[in-house]
């Protein structure tokens, strides 16, 4: 659903009155909402996020083709190469997790997809109950800006390596045509 105007009122118990003009939604899905009880409207949540682009296939087609030259040359799988050039230049983030939780948490987001990964940094020096943990994300989840980023880092190895990738000029054109997507 695409939001047209969005206006936010503070009411005097601090509950916060929003009123959404949007397009491009499913109509019959709102209505049917706005009908449930308190009680029943509990069991969702409302989230606004920012629109973000998506990483183009030819992005990701081009992403993938340098990983095979890469893992081929180190005598590797194409899959080791790929979660080492997430860990390398991936888009990554800290979470403190309940210690707990850990294992679960840990189980639950690596089962996400080949490119996801976590490994503990250590125990929180502020939470005793608490540990820290790097979460790294696959490119599936990238922007095109992260993409871009972890391109760079993959064609950086292949020079290294002696593998052939496209000129500058051209993973600059494939860079441009990346963002005005962003931008439509």
């Amino acid at each position: 659903m695409k939001i047209k105007k969005l206006e936010a009122d503070l009411l005097y118990n601090k509950d916060i009155h929003l009123t959404i003009i949007a397009s491009d939604g499913d109509f019959n899905t709102i209505h049917g909402l706005s009908r449930l009880s308190e009680e029943e409207i509990q069991k969702y949540d409302l989230r606004i996020e920012k629109k973000r682009k998506k990483r183009s296939l030819d992005a990701n087609a081009y992403a993938w083709a340098l990983i095979n030259k890469l893992a081929e040359k180190l005598r590797s799988t194409s899959e080791e190469v790929y979660q080492e050039c997430i860990r390398k230049y991936g888009f990554r983030t800290i979470v403190l997790v309940k210690n707990d939780l850990l294992k679960d948490v840990m189980t639950a987001f690596n089962n996400q997809g080949l490119g996801n990964y976590s490994e503990v940094i250590g125990q929180s020096q502020n939470n005793k109950n608490g540990t820290n943990v790097q979460l790294y994300f696959g490119s599936s989840k990238y922007d095109t800006k992260q993409m871009a980023r972890f391109i760079d880092g993959i064609v950086s190895d292949c020079k290294e390596q002696g593998i052939e990738t496209m000129t500058p000029e051209e993973i600059e054109k494939l860079k441009v045509a990346w963002r005005s997507n962003e931008q439509s």
